[in-house]
């Protein structure tokens, strides 16, 4: 026996969010049944008893209606101004030389720059390949 599934409103949780309260688990059924049979062969099937072995367990989901409070927002985003931003005059390391920065947000470095480098490298490539194809064919 396949579980039911219900969702309830909760106004403790925001919007959006969802709890499963309950699993849900399958119930059994058993099913007793006389057979008679006639020279081997079924010839009559009755139901002798039908009984619920395991109920089901109904699978609760709590969904949020509680709306996002706005200063929550902004104290999350303060926080997190805040770790990204690192003291004034420190000292950055750089590849080739170091650098002073005085009272600016450090961003990490996410290689943007090496995929930005490989794209504009195969660009020129690709250019200049078409310029020297292009070139061949006028003097022919």
């Amino acid at each position: 026996m396949a579980f039911e599934t219900i969702r309830e409103d909760d106004s403790n949780l925001e919007v959006g969010k969802e709890v499963v309260e309950t699993e849900g688990a399958n119930g059994e059924r058993t099913i007793v049944y006389t057979v008679t049979k006639t020279d081997g062969v079924e010839t009559a099937r009755t139901v002798k008893s039908d009984s619920i072995t395991t109920p089901a367990t109904t699978k609760v989901i709590k969904v949020g209606t509680k709306p996002a409070s706005v200063t929550d927002s902004k104290e999350e985003l303060k926080a997190s101004n805040e770790k990204n931003t690192q003291a004034t005059n420190e000292t950055v390391g750089d590849t080739a030389s170091q650098k002073e920065v005085t009272g600016k947000k450090i961003l990490p470095k996410t290689g943007d720059v090496v995929a930005t480098t490989f794209w504009t490298s195969l660009i020129g490539w690709v250019t200049l390949g078409l310029a020297t194809i292009l070139r061949r064919n006028k003097k022919s």
